[in-house]
């Protein structure tokens, strides 16, 4: 899958199989690897988009839900915002959305969505684009405090509908 991206506009064809492998329940790794390759597709792969929702929503597996989070972030489809910005916060309606996570695996969920939020939106939070996050002192990475601040005072008011 990895070798998809030097085909361009060829690699489309692929699309089909990829999204069927994001609901393969033998291993994780498949659906992981599949989210992975859709999101280097990009605008290839824009109708896999409620796939890849599917796999952040419902999966149980870490791996395949972090690769889903930062596809989504790829695709260009901003309509996708208000959805991530729910693993912004490691609470419980993000818990019950996707089932209980320990806190690393919420704080790296929220820490991809917020990189997502920023490719989808174009937002410059702390950090973004940074080789590395620096961490307040409740163990939060900068960039997804702000973007949590952004959508509480400016994201959430929007309609995403029309992006």
């Amino acid at each position: 899958m990895d070798a998809l991206e030097k085909y361009g506009d060829e690699a489309y064809s692929a699309v089909q199989q990829l999204r069927k492998n994001l609901y393969y329940k033998e291993t994780s790794e498949v659906r992981e690897r599949a989210a992975v390759a859709l999101g280097r597709l990009g605008s290839l792969a824009q109708e896999a988009v409620p796939d890849l929702i599917s796999v952040f929503e419902n999966d149980d597996s870490p791996g395949p839900v972090f690769s889903a989070i930062e596809a989504l972030g790829n695709l260009d489809d901003s309509s996708i915002v208000p959805r991530l910005a729910v693993a912004l916060y490691c609470d419980e309606k993000f818990n019950k959305q996707i089932g209980y996570i320990s806190e690393e695996s919420c704080r790296s969920y929220a820490t991809v969505s917020a990189e997502a939020i920023c490719k989808l939106t174009g937002k410059h939070f702390t950090d973004a684009g940074g080789p590395g996050y620096r961490i307040s002192e409740d163990g939060v990475p900068y960039i997804v405090l702000d973007a949590r601040k952004w959508w509480e005072e400016e994201g959430q008011y929007k309609d995403w509908s029309d992006h």
